[in-house]
């Protein structure tokens, strides 16, 4: 196990650190902070209710059920293992290598009464440190991203699942085509921005699972039913620009936060140019 780069964990946190009054303000919703797009279909129409179905399709994608053991990797504060927990009675897992968040996730599972089926702890994605066959699930939402070992995460996804169990990840992926100069200084702008390294190519990560013992590979695009989150998140931003770039001119707001409200408006146009798309990813490791 070859855990994160020391100065990308470094990163993440002051990404985290630094932008969560920016979550709190303009995305969080009452009695929910989760940080994740929303899946709109039939059933979800708001900006809030999407958020809570993305969650709810991911538990459908990985066979929840009352009891199961799940690893929710890269928890952020905790909404989703809360959720699983509440909604399914599932026992949760949650890791984060940001140790503000770990403390806000205690506080919240506290407070909502399922300190018995959620725990969360500060924790890295490639090394986890848990036994193998420790978990029947693990879920990834939104958060893979900022590993540019992939890879890797797959290899200890893998182990730490029983046989049998299934990873559910929801990402974004690139399309395979080579970028041009303008496209790569475009994509690069979001992922500097966000603390993301870089992202997979859709097929190219199909691949990789498969070597590392998946089966039962799925990759669905869910752009269509993710894209109002999207535009939604670019909308706030633009209305809101003109002000930041002023406060950033004045030194009120960091490089950092800079670096988040100019992302999230590159992230849309990336998208509006098909350099990349919503993915929901599934796969099982195999009984045998």
């Amino acid at each position: 196990m070859k855990a994160t780069d020391a100065k990308q964990i470094d990163a993440v946190r002051s990404y985290y650190d630094q932008t969560r009054l920016d979550y709190w303000w303009l995305w969080f919703t009452r009695g929910d902070q989760s940080i994740h797009f929303g899946y709109r279909d039939t059933n979800a129409k708001t900006h809030r209710s999407s958020v809570l179905n993305m969650n709810r399709v991911l538990a459908e994608r990985a066979g929840v059920t009352e009891g199961t053991t799940l690893l929710d990797a890269g928890c952020g504060v905790g909404s989703t293992s809360r959720f699983l927990a509440r909604t399914y009675g599932a026992k949760v897992t949650g890791i984060t290598p940001v140790p503000s968040q770990v403390a806000r996730a205690q506080k919240l599972n506290a407070r909502s009464g399922l300190d018995g089926l959620v725990h969360t702890e500060q924790g890295d994605y490639l090394a986890t440190g848990f036994d193998d066959n420790s978990f029947d699930v693990v879920i990834a939402q939104e958060s893979i991203c900022h590993s540019a070992d992939k890879k890797g995460f797959l290899r200890e996804a893998y182990r730490v699942l029983r046989p049998g169990g299934r990873l559910v990840i929801a990402e974004y992926f690139l399309f395979p085509q080579p970028f041009s100069p303008d496209q790569q200084a475009l994509m690069e702008s979001w992922w500097s921005g966000w603390a993301i390294p870089d992202l997979a190519v859709g097929d190219k990560f199909n691949d990789w699972a498969r070597d590392t013992g998946f089966e039962e590979v799925v990759m669905d695009d869910v752009t269509t039913n993710v894209r109002h989150s999207l535009r939604r998140l670019y909308r706030i931003t633009m209305t809101f620009y003109p002000g930041e770039l002023l406060l950033r001119a004045l030194r009120l707001r960091s490089k950092v936060q800079h670096g988040n409200v100019v992302a999230s408006r590159d992230q849309w146009k990336s998208l509006k140019r098909d350099l990349w798309f919503y993915g929901i990813f599934s796969a099982t490791k195999p009984k045998r």
